[in-house]
């Protein structure tokens, strides 16, 4: 695969990534970047969308919360938070798995979310969201913190 097969670029960061992961556009406005992730043993792709907002971590998670449910008889999930600390900067990390409806309507059972916010100054983050099949998720886990370990900032901010 070529070298910027490797790379992720966007926001004004820069990081690497498995040539697997495909970029394309993103399927909404708010999202920066996109990228399919390819499931592996016959489970289903995954999504990584990066996008630029506000709001405090603990409105974010509240949100993002209220998208699970443990089951079909419903029951909360509770998110798991961590921090990344490297040399650029400190990034939030939100684990949600459960039954997931995202913006849609349905809950899709065994479902992960991984999420990475970077700070980008301006009271605005940069939210790198993984979200697909549990399956899915975990056989990336690894290169998804590689890449926000690897994260660093571009040279004029593209």
């Amino acid at each position: 695969p070529r070298e910027d097969a490797k790379v992720a670029s966007f926001a004004g960061l820069r990081g690497p990534k498995p040539a697997t992961w495909m970029s394309h556009p993103p399927a909404t406005q708010f999202a920066v970047a996109e990228f399919a992730v390819p499931g592996r043993d016959g489970a289903d792709q995954a999504r990584i969308v990066a996008s630029i907002a506000g709001g405090a971590l603990e409105a974010n998670v509240a949100r993002w919360k209220g998208q699970f449910r443990a089951n079909a008889d419903g029951g909360t999930v509770e998110p798991v938070l961590s921090k990344i600390e490297t040399a650029e900067f400190t990034i939030d990390v939100v684990e949600l798995t459960g039954e997931y409806r995202g913006m849609g309507a349905g809950f899709a059972p065994d479902q992960t979310m991984l999420t990475g916010i970077v700070p980008a100054g301006n009271n605005q983050q940069v939210f790198i969201k993984f979200t697909g099949p549990s399956k899915t998720v975990e056989a990336n886990r690894e290169a998804f913190m590689e890449l926000l370990r690897g994260l660093k900032r571009v040279e004029g901010g593209k």
